[in-house]
């Protein structure tokens, strides 16, 4: 199943508001129970958007696994690449890439539970296609000045990203 099959098969179930309330008790369970209505109404934008988009062959799939981290069990959503058998970063990934890639769910969770957690990685850094590039957009750019710069540079540059893109850039959610 491809990501574009997944959206589809939850919104021809009428599920969504099965997604996000799972999304919200998953990822922000510390926000009160009224978010619940901004959150659907998020997700429900990042949907549209996505179907909207043309398709493109993936390079990638759209992993999903159980990870643990400091003695910590959590579901990861990354990119997973047959030819190298290796797991990348999806979050700063281009949308129309990741729209008809195939889903490899390792943990046989159930469509409005893989949605879930394939969206908030996603939208991790935030709720468009456009505000994910400018933050890619802007990290090649550090990365790409950070050869030639001084600590004090580097430190300004990182405080100027947090401005633009907000101080929880880097807890990010």
């Amino acid at each position: 199943m491809t990501l574009r099959e997944l959206i589809n098969a939850v919104l021809d179930k009428g599920h969504l508001s099965f997604v996000t309330q799972f999304v919200h008790k998953e990822y922000y369970s510390d926000q009160p129970k009224s978010e619940r209505h901004a959150i659907h109404a998020s997700y429900q934008g990042v949907l549209g958007e996505l179907l909207e988009l043309g398709f493109k062959k993936p390079e990638y799939e759209i992993y999903v696994h159980e990870k643990e981290d400091e003695g910590e069990k959590f579901t990861d959503v990354s990119l997973y690449c047959e030819e190298d058998e290796e797991a990348y970063a999806m979050d700063l990934t281009s949308w129309v890439d990741l729209i008809d890639a195939k889903i490899k769910n390792d943990l046989k969770l159930s469509n409005n539970e893989l949605l879930g957690h394939i969206l908030w990685e996603m939208t991790f850094y935030g709720f468009t296609q456009e505000r994910s590039e400018e933050l890619r957009d802007e990290i090649k750019r550090i990365a790409t000045d950070m050869g030639e710069l001084s600590k004090d540079k580097m430190e300004y540059l990182i405080d100027e990203v947090k401005k633009t893109f907000g101080d929880d850039v880097e807890e990010a959610q």
